[in-house]
């Protein structure tokens, strides 16, 4: 029996101290998703408490098949989403004014850092770039996280280390 299952009976079975495992056991995972997800590291702190309250509010119609921290990354990437809806407008109203405002002596020729160059790419692509390279998540992994198949995961990737050497600059990506 694996160590979620393990953690899921005795949680169900009232154990205060499995849930105390198992939230230190997600918890980090969980922020650091968040956290590349929203880029704001106290948005993201209240997200994954949320995404931790919902889990546990839900828990006694969870049914546990594949990797629990799919599911935790699945609820996280819906509020994430749900928070964008809102923040969205702001953001783009942000990102316009800091274009205009860019000196025009800006060496556009600098060489990116793969963060910087991967926050470029468009949201789908950047989402799985993050998990399979930042979080170290495999295909079938951020397929289930995701909710999309395994052929588009595997597009997306394609396609965004594609990208990711035209921003570089680099062959070797």
């Amino acid at each position: 029996m694996d160590s979620d299952l393990i953690l899921i009976h005795r949680i169900r079975a009232g154990d205060e101290a499995a849930i105390e495992a198992f939230v230190r056991k997600y918890y980090a995972k969980v922020l650091s998703y968040c956290e590349y997800r929203l880029q704001d590291v106290q948005q993201a702190e209240d997200l994954t408490q949320e995404t931790f309250y919902r889990f546990f509010r839900a828990f006694e119609t969870y049914n546990h098949r594949g990797k629990l921290v799919n599911y935790l990354y699945s609820i996280a990437g819906n509020l994430c989403r749900d928070y964008w809806k809102v923040e969205q407008k702001i953001q783009k109203v942000e990102l316009t004014e800091t274009i205009k405002n860019m000196p025009v002596e800006c060496d556009v020729t600098e060489k990116m850092d793969i963060e910087t160059a991967v926050m470029e790419l468009p949201k789908e692509i950047r989402e799985v770039i993050w998990m399979h390279f930042f979080l170290g998540m495999k295909l079938e992994e951020i397929s289930e996280a995701e909710g999309i198949s395994l052929p588009l995961v595997k597009y997306r990737l394609k396609r965004g280390r594609s990208l990711l050497k035209g921003i570089l600059g680099k062959e070797d990506l």
